[in-house]
């Protein structure tokens, strides 16, 4: 799943299957609306320990986790 190419980097050591994805930038929001735009579900969105974390699932089925520094 290609998402605002060169914004996004695979972190390594992990599986295809539980693919995590950590954002480069702070604009968390417009990427989960993006994801969602290409048919990828949430589940659940919270704000942990100074980071926001979207947990998520494409359409094939693959999980990910878009993270970013908390606003403020």
């Amino acid at each position: 799943m290609l998402i605002r190419e060169g914004r996004l980097h695979h972190s390594k050591g992990l599986d295809p299957g539980s693919l995590l994805l950590a954002l480069t930038s702070h604009d968390i929001e417009r990427d989960v609306e993006d994801a969602l735009a290409l048919g990828a579900t949430t589940e659940g969105i919270q704000n942990q320990d100074g980071f926001v974390w979207a947990d998520m699932n494409d359409p094939e089925g693959n999980q990910f986790t878009f993270n970013a520094p908390a606003p403020g």
